[in-house]
């Protein structure tokens, strides 16, 4: 690969993971956000039947 293709590849990924690697929220989003953080944590059916199989799976 060129000198050329790399380093215009380089630069479009690095404005690529600059515009992704930020976000704004409100400040009630904000607060949401927090909140979820927070909260207690209930895995759901699937994924707890993952760890299930993974349990079986492990001991065997």
């Amino acid at each position: 690969m060129s000198d050329f293709v790399l380093s215009h590849a380089l630069a479009a990924a690095a404005e690529v993971v600059q515009a992704n690697e930020s976000m704004t929220l409100t400040a009630m989003d904000f607060k949401a956000f927090l909140a979820a953080l927070d909260g207690p944590v209930e895995p759901r059916a699937a994924l707890a039947r993952a760890f299930d199989r993974h349990t079986e799976q492990v001991r065997q």
